[in-house]
């Protein structure tokens, strides 16, 4: 086999190794932003699982989820999620 062609052969193994170790990269770090933002957001959906099933929902706890609302954005915002 000639020399070029091992060579060539080696770049080619090389790089799809690095793509593997991409991927790989890629996958841990999409892992770690989903825990953080579960994380940032757990009271906020606690609240909500507390409240979820009231048929009614007085103008004060009204007024508390607009201001829920604004918290979920802002950690959505803070986190690199553009709305």
């Amino acid at each position: 086999m000639s020399r070029l062609k091992k060579n060539a052969e080696q770049s080619m193994i090389s790089v799809e190794e690095h793509n593997k170790r991409s991927e790989v990269e890629v996958k841990y770090l999409v892992q770690e932003f989903k825990n953080k933002l579960g994380y940032e957001l757990k009271v906020e959906y606690q609240d909500y699982l507390d409240i979820k099933d009231e048929t009614y929902i007085e103008p004060e706890l009204g007024l508390n989820l607009k201001d829920q609302l604004k918290r979920i954005f802002k950690i959505l915002n803070d986190n690199g999620v553009k709305l």
